[in-house]
């Protein structure tokens, strides 16, 4: 038989470098020494070994498997048993859930600054929030847990809010948040039209468009 020698893989970088505990993404892997044989392998952390998707000598794909928040090395094996020594590391971090938005009703015109509680952070850039199936809107970053977002023009109803990442669609699929638009109220008359300066008085008004949820 004959034994072959080859060079050792090398890992330089990964893209990207973060992750949510969850895995399941691919990572893209640069480095050397590749080779496109059926036991191209990556290992994450010293137990967990996922099989490559070749791409070139200096370039492979590797889907994380799922990992406790912390970090987890990422090494390469062109044979299954070999494998490289670079120490690159991949961060795993606690998934986003949205939580409670606040609030969660506002007016068929729009108009209304949204706020939205994160658990989680994501490496992503924020991009907006998205209301239904509404154009995209901006949304702020507020004090490392939350978002917020002004609510845009739409039909009476209810719809769901989601918050987008670039490449990610982030909503919360346990339970859904949802935004509650109510048509505009009208005033048309209000009685009694005059109290004591003190108050207390009853005021009732009369009009169409009130909403009972207050």
């Amino acid at each position: 038989g004959v034994f072959l020698y080859v060079d050792a893989p090398r890992v330089l970088r990964i893209r990207p470098s973060s992750m949510p505990t969850q895995g399941g993404e691919p990572i893209t892997i640069t480095g050397s020494g590749f080779d496109a044989g059926e036991p191209l392998s990556c290992r994450f952390g010293q137990a967990s070994f996922v099989s490559a998707v070749y791409q070139s000598p200096a370039s492979i794909l590797c889907v994380a498997p799922s990992h406790p928040p912390g970090n987890s090395s990422i090494e390469v094996s062109n044979n299954g048993l070999d494998f490289s020594e670079d120490g690159i590391r991949l961060s795993y971090y606690t998934a986003m859930v949205l939580t409670t938005i606040s609030p969660s009703v506002g007016p068929v015109g729009g108009g209304t600054i949204v706020s939205i509680r994160i658990s989680g952070h994501s490496w992503r850039p924020l991009l907006g929030c998205q209301f239904g199936d509404s154009a995209m809107v901006r949304a702020e970053e507020r004090d490392g847990a939350g978002v917020s977002c002004i609510s845009p023009e739409m039909h009476a109803g209810s719809v769901e809010l989601v918050l987008i990442w670039e490449g990610l669609i982030m909503d919360n699929t346990s339970l859904p948040l949802r935004f509650l638009y109510v048509p505009i109220p009208d005033v048309a008359a209000i009685a009694p039209s005059v109290g004591s300066s003190t108050g207390g008085t009853l005021v009732e008004l009369r009009g169409r468009g009130f909403d009972e949820s207050g």
